[in-house]
């Protein structure tokens, strides 16, 4: 075994074992509803081969990830199948490391890249994760293998690497819909490709494999395609919302430079340096980052709430959602150890000041993001952020909020430290040697991603439902009965979960696409949401007075039958 790969294999054997260890620590997911839909779906694939999620397709969540996962449905009891899917998302997320450290090696030595692969292996997107039964667990992987391998197709040029751009291109399609970026960079850059007279007829094999791709998609999802995303994707940004969706545009943008650290500035060097094979890659990742971008901040605009108007102009649209641009984060960071590389061997200042200048006017529109909850799972990059913000509006105020708005004092604070954070920047690099900056870099991100764990674990730990008398009857029944069984849910107790209004004796969410209950979190038996006059399930679970053997009840008025 080469001692590269050998290198390679241990760093990502360690940061499995890591997660692993601090994941277990954390007694439940905190993604309420979206990591729901995953967990019944692996249970339905497990047990039906079916996707259905209480009798509701719903064509939301793709079926990749739940797939891989529903190998953890081999237990019965929920709580080994919530640490067996916390492993298996250990395995899948620490996989980015393979592809950072070969995209890295294409333009760095072997210790360099493994520098970058360590670096973005520790991003909170990455490194504090694994808790959340979420697909970005899967998808962030597939996407920056789907880029290396487009970037290896269009340098190289062989069937090889264009079978497996074409191969993870369709897996990542088959696991988020941000994979769609994928098909608008490949088509990108076929036309361009075709612009300049440089199309290669092995491109038709790639543009095959797209449209199998894009097949594949189409007829899974083809209900939300001709509705939801398609309505969105094809909305006009009003002439009032024009100034919101540009500050929205900057800010997606500054969110991802302030995920990166104290390598920031050197993303702008990458740009100085004049190198054939780098000005592929940079192609790539710009058109891919723009893209993304758009799609983040289009999302935002066309979100019915969270908007702040002066007279006719709206100046802050939708709420920032970081995970749909933290797949862009691997990209940006390879570039930024690029450009770190040149600064230290040209040490051109005057450069780096120019670019803390550039990063600063970004920071100025970036703090539009401070009215975001800035916590897991959505913004999980900047958790660092959101705790300064809740230390800040304990010490002034004695009361924090995680709803969209921002107090007065983090508003000044949190802003004053991101206009700071490009010239604390300028200071180290002009400071430190390249070892030097290396270590404070990869220590600064543990202590953000160590943070980022430890939100994490307690918003799962003290969340309502999580200490919820509806958990308790669910333990009650797995105690009583550990074999699976068919329960009911009473389908007149419908009511709301999540928010800040959530109702205790509500049983179930009920939306047009998808159901979720507090219950099925722990219950690994078939739940059925029906009536209860017209069943043949084992057990009912019921607010309403039943003429049935009453087995359990909640101070609350919560009732276990036993039909």
């Amino acid at each position: 075994m080469k001692r590269e790969l050998k290198n390679l294999i241990l760093i990502y054997l360690g940061f499995v074992l890591v997660k692993i260890i601090l994941s277990y620590l954390i007694p439940s997911s905190r993604a309420l509803a979206d990591d729901y839909q995953y967990l019944k779906m692996s249970e339905s694939f497990y047990y039906h081969f079916s996707l259905k999620v209480h009798d509701t397709f719903s064509g939301q969540f793709y079926p990749l990830y739940p797939i891989v996962i529903s190998i953890a449905q081999v237990f019965q009891d929920n709580n080994l199948v919530y640490f067996t899917i916390k492993v298996i998302n250990s395995i899948l997320s620490t996989l980015i490391i393979f592809p950072t450290y070969y995209l890295s090696k294409e333009f760095l030595s072997e210790k360099k890249s493994l520098f970058a692969a360590t670096f973005i292996a520790l991003l909170p997107a990455n490194f504090a994760l694994t808790s959340y039964i979420m697909a970005e667990n899967l998808f962030y992987v597939l996407f920056l293998t789907s880029i290396y391998f487009i970037y290896k197709s269009f340098k190289y040029k062989s069937n090889k690497n264009y079978f497996f751009a074409g191969l993870f291109t369709i897996l990542a399609l088959l696991t988020r819909i941000h994979a769609l970026v994928l098909v608008a960079l490949i088509i990108i850059l076929l036309a361009l490709g075709f612009i300049k007279r440089k199309f290669d007829y092995k491109y038709l094999f790639f543009i095959i494999l797209v449209l199998i791709s894009l097949a594949l998609w189409f007829l899974y999802s083809k209900s939300i395609i001709l509705n939801l995303y398609t309505n969105e994707a094809l909305s006009l940004i009003k002439s009032k919302e024009i100034i919101a969706f540009i500050i929205k545009y900057i800010s997606y943008f500054g969110y991802l430079l302030l995920s990166l650290s104290l390598v920031m500035l050197p993303f702008f060097i990458t740009f100085k340096i004049n190198n054939e094979k780098l000005r592929l890659f940079r192609k790539i990742s710009l058109i891919t980052i723009f893209i993304s971008l758009f799609l983040a901040a289009n999302h935002a605009i066309n979100s019915p709430r969270y908007f702040f108007d002066v007279g006719n102009l709206t100046l802050i649209g939708g709420r920032i959602i970081g995970r749909y641009v933290d797949f862009c984060l691997p990209l940006i960071a390879i570039l930024s150890f690029i450009g770190l590389e040149h600064y230290y061997k040209k040490q051109n200042i005057k450069l780096l000041k120019k670019s803390a200048l550039f990063a600063s006017i970004t920071m100025l529109f970036t703090t539009s993001i401070i009215f975001s909850p800035l916590v897991p799972l959505n913004n999980i990059s900047l958790t660092i952020f959101g705790a300064v913000k809740y230390i800040v509006d304990t010490l002034f105020y004695s009361k924090v909020s995680f709803e969209f708005g921002a107090t007065l004092a983090s508003f000044i604070i949190l802003g004053l430290i991101f206009m700071l954070i490009p010239w604390i920047n300028y200071y180290i690099l002009k400071k430190l040697n390249y070892r030097k900056f290396i270590s404070l870099l990869l220590a600064l991100m543990i202590i953000s991603s160590l943070i980022s764990v430890f939100v994490v674990y307690y918003a799962a730990s003290t969340s309502w439902y999580y200490n919820s008398e509806q958990r308790q009857l669910a333990l009650y029944l797995n105690n009583i009965n550990p074999k699976r069984s068919i329960v009911l849910i009473d389908e007149r107790d419908r009511g709301d979960l999540g928010g800040a209004t959530y109702d205790q004796k509500a049983l179930y969410v009920g939306a047009e696409k998808s159901k979720y209950t507090i219950l099925g979190y722990w219950l690994n038996d078939e739940l059925i949401i029906g009536n209860v006059n017209n069943t043949k399930a084992d057990y009912i679970i019921s607010t309403h007075e039943l003429n049935l053997e009453k087995l359990y009840s909640t101070n609350n008025g919560i009732y276990l039958y036993k039909n």
